[in-house]
């Protein structure tokens, strides 16, 4: 939570990458008949001692693996000029829309004047 630069970040993966060198064989500990965790349904005869480090230390490996894992201290590539939406649709269409709707029941001819008047305002 208090990485923010891309240092720290390094440095977090250098010590992540030695936990789980000193971990790693506890991560591998398996638990055999007797009590059952209530999530085992199926008839193993042993599962996961540690089943939800497991799941997060898998879950990190994913992010690292991915490059997912810092992508807020990465500087953002997209072009400034890319939109996904027309600038057209926040100003002129909607205002368009509008008026169109506050004036419901025009005929196509009759609905062309009221858009082409809005139009030579803006331009």
């Amino acid at each position: 939570m208090n990485i923010s630069t891309p240092t720290q970040a390094s440095s977090w993966l250098v010590q992540y990458t030695q936990w789980e060198t000193l971990w790693h064989d506890m991560g591998k500990e398996r638990s055999y008949l007797g009590p059952r965790p209530t999530s085992i349904t199926d008839q193993r005869r042993w599962w996961w001692t540690h089943r939800n480090l497991r799941s997060v230390r898998g879950m990190y490996r994913a992010m690292i693996k991915n490059n997912t894992l810092f992508t807020c201290l990465k500087p953002l590539t997209v072009n400034p000029q890319t939109q996904t939406t027309s600038p057209l649709e926040g100003t002129v269409n909607a205002a368009i829309k509008r008026l169109l709707s506050q004036h419901r029941g025009l005929s196509i001819a009759h609905a062309c004047r009221p858009a082409e008047w809005y139009l030579n305002t803006k331009t």
